[in-house]
């Protein structure tokens, strides 16, 4: 092959590269989006969407004891807690009941 022949295709490829990557990047964002909704639809039954809005007095599950060997005798729930804040996350900042902010 020509040396001219080599750059003409090179230029080709190069002048498709964008259009390449568009496309490639919309299918990687469906597939994205479709393994969310498939997930969604498997753990639909155990995906539950708790919205509890500041000042709400909320218990939270104490799992350190979960691993503990003697866990029968300790507390299972910590609280009641307030709700201070809902973060765009889905997480929550919570405060005891004296004021204090509770940290884990």
């Amino acid at each position: 092959m020509r040396m001219e022949d080599l750059l003409a295709a090179c230029t080709i490829q190069l002048q498709k590269h964008p259009a390449d990557l568009k496309r490639v990047r919309n299918l990687v964002l469906k597939a994205q989006w479709e393994s969310v909704r498939q997930f969604e639809k498997a753990y639909e039954r155990n995906i539950v969407d708790y919205d509890f809005k500041s000042g709400a007095l909320v218990l939270v599950r104490n799992t350190k004891i979960e691993k503990s060997l003697y866990c029968k005798t300790l507390p299972r729930y910590l609280g009641p807690m307030i709700v201070i804040k809902h973060y765009s996350t889905g997480s929550y900042a919570l405060g005891k009941v004296n004021g204090s902010l509770f940290r884990l």
